[in-house]
């Protein structure tokens, strides 16, 4: 029989010193506080007012450049207790433009929300026209002009912004630090179809980009999927303010928005 006894006193001083050292926890660090939600942002809505008619180009990117596609045209209207849209998009196709006229109705509170919407669609003689009505967070869509398309419903929060929307939103956010919002989606003006995920607004402050091959500081703001790593292009909305605030691209999906600027005209000589 083998003698144990250096191997018990071994063990059990063994023991004594892991009861007496004192074990090292790291300290669980508390998580971010939750992103507000963009309706509830302290937001100025005063600027609207003055905000005159805009255009933007429209291209399509692709894996080897892009092609134009057509153009959009905003109109915002700042009333007491709303907010009202008036938008062109224009498509140019083989066989004619295809026209959307948007008439969009919204809360007057920071995620411009739609409460009604009239969207009419035009390709030559073809001519299409939805309305949307929205009561106690159910938007249901009716069709009209021949339409052959079912009445349907879906859900719509007060604090879901739609594509145009953004355009107006993004130049009222704060930019003088970094700050993030939430909103549960994201509703398509002429498709009249949320995409329903969350989705966390981020305004980043000043960043570098390039204009005209000339390096610039601009303000930029990004739209992602929350809580996801690794967001795809595709997925991610793109913003750029210039050091004014006025909004000069968007990218979402696969389409980039250029605001047109008119050049100042030329001095007249004497």
């Amino acid at each position: 029989m083998r003698n144990t006894t250096p191997l018990l006193l071994t063990l059990l001083l063994t023991a004594s010193s892991f009861a007496l050292t004192e074990v090292d926890v790291p300290e669980e660090k508390p998580a971010p506080p939750a992103a507000p939600a963009l309706k509830d942002a302290k937001l100025d809505l005063a600027p609207l007012e003055k905000i005159p008619p805009q255009k933007f180009s429209i291209h399509r990117l692709r894996g080897d450049g892009e092609i134009p596609v057509g153009s959009l045209a905003l109109t915002t209207k700042l009333q007491k207790d709303a907010v009202t849209f008036e938008d062109t998009y224009t498509e140019t196709r083989g066989g004619g433009d295809l026209v959307y006229t948007l008439t969009t109705t919204t809360t007057r509170t920071p995620a411009l929300s739609p409460t009604a919407m009239t969207c009419k669609n035009k390709l030559n003689t073809m001519e299409q026209t939805f309305k949307v009505a929205v009561k106690e967070g159910t938007a249901t869509v009716t069709a009209e002009g021949g339409a052959k398309v079912r009445d349907r419903t879906f859900n719509l929060s007060d604090n879901t912004p739609t594509w145009f929307g953004l355009f107006r939103i993004a130049p009222l956010l704060p930019r003088d630090k970094e700050q993030s919002w939430t909103v549960p989606a994201l509703l398509h003006d002429f498709r009249l179809r949320p995409r329903d995920r969350e989705l966390t607004i981020t305004a980043h402050g000043l960043k570098p980009t390039f204009v005209d091959g000339k390096k610039v500081q601009w303000h930029y703001i990004t739209i992602v999927p929350s809580n996801v790593d690794n967001v795809p292009d595709r997925d991610k909305i793109e913003i750029w303010l210039d050091d004014k605030g006025d909004l000069r691209e968007l990218y979402i999906e696969d389409l980039r928005f250029t605001r047109i600027t008119e050049k100042p005209a030329p001095a007249k000589k004497d």
